[in-house]
């Protein structure tokens, strides 16, 4: 074994070994509240549908509602350790451990031993994604899988291009967002390699990345009739960011507020639409009736649609982590306050980790080594982010972005912090200004619904 190689090796185990503490630590003081035993609401609804899988029962008689890699992947565990919310949560732990280790890996081999370093040290310890690796919802994942990807892309070779490019496509049946980072990966297969050989290698990286999309939609054909691409929520979930009343960072569907779990939200979002449509519909047909009322939405009133989609962006960049399923502030344990915690001039890690991220581009792109990572790093992210923008921000949703950025900001240790260009310093001012301005009221929060969500628990639990 070469000496780099060794010391990819050391660095991708030591940071492995500390990303996999931190997520353990935090899993033990979890373990001692009513959520650790108790998955609510999207957490709740992928344990329901993943044990169904594991027991055979999970043949669904209509197309995915959500897309399915992460249920499948919890049914995964539980055919192997049963149904054990513990050995759930470890098994999540050693993996974003290893996205951990990949995104150091990633950074030692794009900006050397600094940035690899710098790289492993925020993956392991960024406090959302420890609270996410603890919960089961799609984050844990898809973070992974993106991380991994970016740690083969980085490899800058036909064969590390072709496998991010498979990582990416089944990075799309967990969140189809990740269908827009297919022109990077494009781009990436045609500029890596052999001139004779490009056509094909781009050809063969974007069939990687449809593949399983493709082959999910397939599926949805054979049960339903109609068109759905991997999952019909599309449609709902735009309704939520663009009807008359929405405030962008959230699912609030007047019409669906009376759902108190996602089955019935599902189910009530199919009533709503066969009921103003006089007729039974199938999935496509749901999905198509809440996207044409989101488009009616945003054509009857432009000017609000527009002002809501800029306080949507503002909530994308701001270091605060807007709740949907719980509030990642709420009641966490003693080992995740020092890596999350938000004031009314600061909220980190984002608040910090976007304007380094910003520097690491400017200053990238001026070194001949780092140019191209990060024209396509930025590129990635920014393309992932417009994604977003259509449907509401919460904490969760911008987690695809957080691998991306981490490699962008260890571009400034890559590059040492002499070398940043004085106007690098002033942009990733402004932003660090931007990232953490209380505008639009983004640090609302609603203390007494996080209560009436614990209590609830509680009384599921038998402990009211």
């Amino acid at each position: 074994m070469t000496s780099s190689r060794r010391e990819l090796l050391l660095l991708g185990l030591g940071t492995f070994v500390v990303a996999l503490a931190v997520r353990l630590a935090y899993l033990a003081a979890l373990r001692h509240t009513v959520f650790f035993e108790h998955p609510l609401l999207d957490a709740e609804w992928h344990w329901e549908w993943a044990r169904a899988w594991a027991a055979g029962e999970g043949g669904e008689p209509r197309a995915f509602f959500r897309a399915p890699l992460y249920p499948f992947f919890l049914a995964t565990i539980v055919r192997l350790f049963g149904p054990d919310l513990l050995a759930v949560r470890l098994v999540q732990a050693v993996v974003g451990s290893l996205g951990a280790a990949a995104l150091a890996g990633a950074g030692w081999r794009l900006g050397g031993r600094r940035a690899g370093i710098l790289a492993g040290t925020v993956a392991a310890l960024y406090g959302p994604l420890v609270h996410f690796d603890g919960e089961l919802l799609i984050p844990n994942l898809l973070v992974a899988l993106l991380s991994f990807a970016l740690f083969a892309f980085a490899a800058r070779s036909p064969r590390g291009v072709l496998v991010g490019a498979a990582l990416v496509g089944l990075a799309v049946i967990a969140r189809p967002n990740a269908l827009f980072l297919l022109p990077v990966v494009a781009v990436m297969a045609h500029r890596t390699g052999p001139d004779p050989r490009r056509a094909l290698r781009t050809v063969l990286a974007v069939m990687l990345v449809l593949l399983p999309a493709v082959l999910v939609t397939v599926r949805n054909a054979r049960v339903e009739p109609g068109l759905v691409v991997v999952a019909s929520q599309g449609g709902v979930n735009l309704y939520a960011g663009n009807h008359a009343h929405a405030s962008g960072r959230g699912v609030e569907i007047p019409e669906l507020r009376d759902a108190i779990n996602w089955r019935e939200f599902v189910e009530l979002s199919e009533t709503v639409a066969e009921e103003a449509e006089g007729r039974d519909l199938t999935s496509a047909g749901v999905n198509r009736y809440w996207m044409d009322r989101a488009r009616d939405a945003v054509l009857q009133d432009p000017d609000r649609a527009f002002l809501r989609t800029v306080r949507k962006a503002f909530f994308l960049v701001h270091g605060y982590e807007i709740p949907n399923n719980r509030d990642l502030y709420y009641e966490r344990p003693a080992v995740l306050r020092p890596l999350l915690w938000s004031t009314p001039f600061l909220s980190f890690p984002w608040g910090l980790l976007l304007p380094l991220a910003v520097v690491g581009f400017l200053t990238g792109r001026r070194r001949p080594e780092l140019a191209g990572p990060a024209r396509a790093l930025a590129w990635g992210a920014a393309l992932y982010a417009l994604s977003i923008l259509p449907f509401f921000v919460c904490a969760r949703f911008r987690m695809a972005l957080v691998p991306a950025l981490i490699l962008l900001a260890s571009f400034v240790a890559a590059a040492g912090w002499r070398a940043v260009p004085i106007r690098a310093w002033v942009v990733g001012g402004l932003v660090l200004v931007l990232a953490n301005v209380p505008l639009f009221a983004v640090r609302a929060g609603d203390r007494s619904q996080e209560l009436v969500r614990r209590g609830a628990l509680h009384l599921q639990a038998g402990r009211g």
